[in-house]
């Protein structure tokens, strides 16, 4: 006696050709998805590792410039400090000096005091701090002084010794710095008893938040956001959106791929579960047997996807990353994290075989007899009151989403809200074809031929077996086409952004607190020869009368009384050209006055947080407002060594190329382009199995219908027209709405970023979805020649 699992193995193997394409669907969805996964965490957490490294834990470093002068300079103070430190937001607080002193012979030298705090060690990379009398130094420093450990150099006229020499190019540039203590850097500059220091490290929640209300309670506060600007990390989180989108659709197509693939297994089942049922096997019993399959079947597929997932993470993964240069990982499999992903994998996959397994259990002995069945696509009145309910929640969803400030939150509404609509135009769809062929019978009939007219009776009642086909194929092409474009227009608007960021050739980037004026400017053009120039600034704050707070920045207008907003605070203060902004400021011997600023142009918002433009010549930018990056273009003769000589009085400064930022943002779009082109290969050539696949069965299945109609008269070529006809009808159907939907898709998707443009890339979409149509068409035609030759009479 056979039980129901030995029952239920013996059935797979009766129809071996589709348990094996089941399993290589759930086998190649779990490798893609899991080896995607893995490799972008362990990317990410190698990540977090190197800016750890780099920065610290600091999120934030606030204060003022550094002067040449103490009667200029601005600290903070004891009080200023525990006002930080007691923000909510804020977590840590570390204070820093900067000084200029006097090191051995050399005259004006960078000297930072540092505390013995976890934040300040972490940013500086300082293993140890100085005690009272040592000082720890660069090693472009200790080459300078031809200094040691253990050496002693004179500070000020005061000695100390060498502690350590910090190890060349570890951890960035190598500046010529020094470190010593904080309250030894006090003593040693004569800096008063109340000052805390020149800025502070900030461990923060929220960095934005904060950053707001220090500028509020601070208005001449110069505030930096360390990881603001990182490339790498901007790249990583890019890359980690494509994946997840790339996940997305796997899932959606691997899914339907395998209800596709069921829906044959138990249809090639039929007479064994007709046996079974006439042999008075229960309902109970056969859900059993039915059950015990698709577990057995997706368990095979997700060990086999395991399995090669961990040999591709160990062996293939690191080799391709190097070739296509991708961000670099350590490939530790994180246990829980991979099981994590293999469940909720499984379950995914399972929810889409449960509606089938469980019709299957449901059919009846002489239902399951009934070799073909037919499905009318009528419209009624609960479909419209759905329909309709689903598209206003969805339109409600995505307005919201693009109403919404908060990035998330958008991302999630507009996703969800683009969905909804993208499920009701895939519901609609049948029946938009039924009803047009029945409007349009008489005009096919009339102009397209008696084979049309047949060929459209024929292929009515037939609809509900090839909507699985006409929904795959769609769904391909709008991945297809979602995702190329995504990858396109993700390029260009990086491109758009480098070259709004970095206007000309080459820029002098001012990372650090140095006090670079207008004056140093000039001088600048005197050294070298420079053919255009433009400054861009840091900002500060200015509170109107009216109790409207604005950050402001430094432009070059060319005339000091000219003044621009953003459209943004336009729209929100209800401002326009010709409107006068009073307030009051502080010169330079701290006075207060009051100021009139014209509005004399608005601009579009390219940051939130840059809403005010004022000249360079402005009272308002005095010493309070310094210069961030100077953007140039080199004249004739003079080269990128020639400038690194010039800013030599400035160490921290940092020379950017234009041509190198967006040779690395090309880099990174190829990158993206090799990691979908390989995942998409891998989509095309399943779908396509499984699309052929199932097309083959759908005609096998009517085979009865076929000789019926040779019976009556039809000749093989008139019926293989008619098949033809068929299937070329039912693939343009599903290319035509895969290409606009997804053209809809991605429209709604992109109004996450509606400033951002999109960029169609066509030759890609029509070659990639058209070379995927032809190579299921090509096979099917290949197919029915042979169909209509061996099984039709």
């Amino acid at each position: 006696m056979y039980d129901l699992k030995n029952i239920a193995w013996k059935l797979c193997r009766a129809a071996k050709i589709q348990v094996i394409i089941a399993i290589q669907v759930v086998a190649l969805a779990v490798c893609l998805i899991a080896t995607m996964l893995i490799y972008v965490e362990n990317a990410r957490t190698e990540m977090e590792d190197n800016i750890r490294n780099l920065y610290g834990d600091v999120d934030i470093s606030a204060g003022y410039n550094l002067s040449s002068s103490q009667e200029s300079s601005q600290w903070i103070t004891k009080e200023s400090f525990n006002q930080i430190k007691t923000l909510e937001e804020v977590e840590l607080v570390e204070p820093i000096l900067l000084q200029f002193t006097s090191i051995d012979k050399i005259e004006g030298a960078y000297t930072l005091g540092v505390t013995n705090g976890h934040l300040t060690k972490g940013f500086y990379h300082l293993n140890d701090i100085p005690k009272d009398n040592e000082v720890i130094i660069s090693h472009s420093l200790s080459k300078t002084l031809n200094k040691s450990v253990s050496d002693s150099i004179m500070v000020n006229g005061k000695p100390f010794l060498i502690k350590g020499v910090l190890s060349p190019n570890e951890y960035g540039e190598d500046a010529p710095i020094l470190y010593m203590d904080i309250d030894s850097l006090k003593i040693v500059s004569s800096i008063p008893s109340d000052v805390k220091g020149l800025f502070v490290m900030i461990k923060t929640t929220d960095v934005w938040q904060t950053a707001t209300v220090l500028h509020q309670f601070f208005p001449n506060i110069r505030v930096d956001i360390t990881k603001e600007t990182d490339w790498v990390q901007a790249n990583l989180n890019s890359l980690l959106v494509f994946i997840m989108m790339l996940v997305f659709s796997i899932i959606i197509i691997s899914g339907l791929l395998l209800k596709s693939t069921f829906s044959l297994l138990f249809s090639r089942l039929q007479a064994q579960f007709f046996v079974l049922r006439t042999m008075g096997a229960t309902t109970g019993q056969l859900k059993k047997i039915v059950n015990y399959q698709s577990t057995i079947i997706l368990l095979i597929g997700v060990g086999t996807g395991t399995i090669s997932s961990l040999l591709l993470l160990k062996f293939v993964v690191p080799s391709l990353v190097e070739m296509v240069g991708l961000p670099q990982a350590h490939f530790n499999i994180p246990v829980v994290y991979f099981s994590a992903i293999l469940l909720a994998i499984y379950f995914l996959l399972y929810m889409f075989v449960f509606v089938q397994v469980a019709r299957v259990t449901k059919i009846l002995p002489l239902a399951m007899k009934r070799n073909y069945e037919f499905k009318s696509y009528h419209w009624t009145k609960w479909k419209t009151v759905l329909t309709f309910i689903v598209g206003v929640m969805s339109l409600l969803i995505l307005a919201q989403g693009i109403l919404q400030n908060d990035a998330i939150q958008s991302i999630i509404l507009i996703f969800t809200g683009s969905v909804c609509i993208i499920g009701c135009l895939f519901f609609l769809f049948p029946y938009m074809i039924v009803y047009t062929l029945k409007k349009y019978s008489s005009w096919i009939h009339r102009y397209l031929g008696n084979k049309a007219h047949y060929v459209k009776i024929q292929f009515i009642p037939n609809l509900s077996n090839y909507v699985p086909v006409v929904c795959i194929l769609a769904i391909l092409i709008m991945i297809i086409t979602f995702n190329g474009t995504f990858l396109k227009s993700i390029v260009q608007s990086e491109e758009t952004t480098i070259e709004k960021t970095y206007p000309y050739e080459v820029a002098i980037d001012n990372p650090y607190f140095e006090n670079i004026s207008y004056n140093d400017i000039e001088l600048l053009r005197k050294k070298i020869s420079i053919k255009e120039i433009q400054l861009d600034s840091k900002g500060s704050s200015f509170l109107t009368n009216n109790g409207v707070n604005l950050n402001y920045f430094a432009k070059d207008f060319g005339g000091a009384d000219r003044v621009e907003i953003t459209d943004d605070v336009a729209d929100k203060y209800d401002l326009k050209i010709g409107d006068v902004l009073e307030g009051d400021y502080l010169d330079r011997r701290s006075n207060e006055k009051v100021i009139r600023l014209r509005i004399t142009g608005i601009v579009p918002t390219e940051n939130k947080y840059k809403q005010l433009f004022v000249d360079w010549n402005s009272p308002l930018i005095k010493d309070v407002v310094t210069i961030d990056k100077i953007h140039l273009t080199l004249g004739n003769g003079t080269t990128l060594d020639d400038l690194q000589q010039t800013i030599h009085d400035w160490p921290t400064l940092k020379i950017v190329e234009r041509a190198v930022l967006l040779e690395q943002a090309s880099e990174w779009f190829y990158q993206r382009w090799a990691m979908f082109m390989l995942i998409l290969t891998a989509l095309v050539v399943a779908s396509c199995t499984g699309l052929v696949q199932t097309i083959f069965h759908i005609i096998f299945k009517r085979r009865d219908q076929y000789n019926t109609q040779r019976l009556i008269g039809l000749a093989p070529k008139e019926l293989k027209q008619v098949i033809w006809s068929e299937v070329l009808f039912i693939v343009t159907i599903g290319l035509l709405l895969g290409l606009t939907s997804g053209m809809f898709l991605t429209k709604l998707i992109m109004q996450i970023d509606a400033d951002g443009p999109i960029e169609w890339d066509f030759l890609f979409i029509f070659s990639s979805s058209i070379g995927t149509a032809m190579i299921i068409l090509v096979c099917c035609r290949l197919y029915i020649a042979r169909f209509v030759k061996r099984s039709v009479i």
